[in-house]
């Protein structure tokens, strides 16, 4: 009995002893937007709208094939991808740190961050609007609503410090603008689908730990910025 108290002892010691952050999941890790429009409507982000037309039948069918656009047995007869980036926004002020309550964590550290750039989007949460539309008719949208920033972990970080670090404030919203004039001929179908977009950035977190005197990784995540509309119109 001894032996086994000893033993019990000295399993609780160790527990106590060992920070919880070192065993700390990154359950955060997880990207929510890893969908992004075609990469040649990005080039130009000056707040002008970017789009293309595609009208070659072997483009569509590639797509089509890929994206399963079929309607009705039929394959588009033209698909246009129409991206209007919103300008860009700074952080005027730092908020000033606090020091931190949880745990044996004294400071805290964002570094690694990667820069993805414009453009992403979740194809099920940022859609914004779906249309389906039989000419002849003209398909008009000029709207501005309020899409918020976000992050997809703190790990015990501040959104000060996430703010400043990833570049953009994390708890704001971003003006976004979904415009568009098309019009559809007589005989014609159009599938529209519009979606906010957003940059990503991914970081990682790490933490002062007093217990273990040095810094401990604590988690990595993404931030997302309001950045965009994304307006797919195919036609039929």
């Amino acid at each position: 009995m001894k032996l086994k108290s000893l033993i019990l002892s000295i399993v609780t010691v160790l527990s106590l002893s060992i920070p919880v952050n070192a065993f700390a999941q990154d359950v955060s890790n997880v990207d929510e937007k890893d969908q992004r429009i075609p990469i040649h409507t990005t080039k130009s982000l000056n707040g002008d709208s970017n789009k293309i037309t595609i009208t070659d039948p072997a483009e569509i069918k590639k797509i089509a094939l890929k994206e399963n656009l079929e309607y009705n047995g039929k394959l588009p007869k033209r698909i246009e991808y129409e991206y209007i980036p919103n300008p860009n926004t700074e952080i005027t002020q730092e908020i000033p740190e606090s020091p931190s309550a949880l745990g044996a964590i004294l400071w805290y550290d964002i570094m690694n961050i990667k820069d993805f750039g414009s453009g992403f989007y979740n194809a099920s949460s940022d859609l914004y609007r779906e249309f389906y539309i039989d000419g002849p008719d003209t398909f008009v949208i000029d709207k501005t609503e309020q899409k918020s920033n976000s992050v997809t972990g703190t790990f015990g970080a501040s959104a000060s410090l996430l703010s400043s670090s990833l570049g953009f404030n994390i708890s704001s919203t971003e003006s976004i603008r979904y415009q568009s004039n098309t019009p559809i001929a007589a005989g014609e179908h159009m599938h529209i689908q519009i979606y906010t977009t957003y940059h990503k950035k991914s970081y990682q977190v790490y933490g002062m730990d007093n217990s273990v005197g040095g810094m401990v990784y604590l988690g990595e995540g993404f931030g997302y910025k309001a950045d965009g509309a994304y307006i797919k119109k195919t036609l039929y």
